[in-house]
């Protein structure tokens, strides 16, 4: 070992080189975590077909959210179903549900308090 140097400086040393080497890996890690949430956790839903109007999700003919924030509110033709919450709090003041609607969910209109 040269003069002036102690086994102290040398684990001292070694320590600092594993605290970045294991920074890097923690790095990395958390980086490539965030990329695989953002390849296979999209927004959609697996089934989910979009109206062309991009407010509303329809799955199997049930209408499960509203993602709009009109007032004023067409519900389009071919939906069978309403599911429950669906509108909660969005303000909805005017509905128009198509006569295929034969069922719709606990609270689907939940704080729509102005609707008519």
């Amino acid at each position: 070992m040269p003069d002036g140097i102690t086994k102290e400086d040398i684990k001292m040393k070694d320590s600092n080189y594993n605290r970045k080497k294991y920074r890097y890996k923690r790095v990395l890690c958390l980086f490539v975590m965030i990329m695989a949430s953002l390849i296979f956790f999209q927004p959609k839903k697996a089934n989910a077909a979009w109206d062309e109007s991009y407010k509303f999700i329809i799955e199997d003919g049930v209408l499960t959210e509203y993602l709009g924030d009109d007032w004023n509110v067409v519900i389009p033709d071919g939906v069978k179903a309403i599911a429950p919450l669906t509108f909660w709090n969005k303000g909805v003041v005017e509905l128009v549900i198509p006569n295929t609607v034969t069922e719709i969910g606990y609270g689907a209109f939940e704080g729509c308090t102005s609707l008519s």
